[in-house]
């Protein structure tokens, strides 16, 4: 089983702790699988997983608080995708 992600192209010199920016901004990871039992390549592929840098989600256009306020403003959102929550999703950045 292999897992592809793509980087940002930011690497982790573990032995400097130094972080700087590879030249092949956004390259294409494949993050090895393991066999049932390998517990070496386990942990090789969390130690894999762990490192990867993923982007951090935007906010959601929705309000989750408790108000009359929040309740118009996730309804009028929800009218503009003729109530079809998968496409509010869908449009949503992050």
């Amino acid at each position: 089983m292999e897992i592809s992600v793509e980087t940002s192209g930011a690497t982790d010199d573990r032995e400097t702790g130094a972080r700087g920016t590879d030249q092949r901004a956004q390259e294409e990871q494949v993050i090895r699988g393991f066999h049932p039992g390998d517990r070496a390549g386990f942990f090789e592929t969390v130690k894999q997983v762990a490192a990867t840098e993923v982007p951090a989600p935007k906010a959601s256009p929705f309000r989750f608080e408790f108000s009359a306020e929040a309740a118009d403003h996730n309804t009028t959102i929800l009218e503009r995708y003729d109530f079809d929550l998968a496409k509010v999703i869908d449009d949503s950045p992050g």
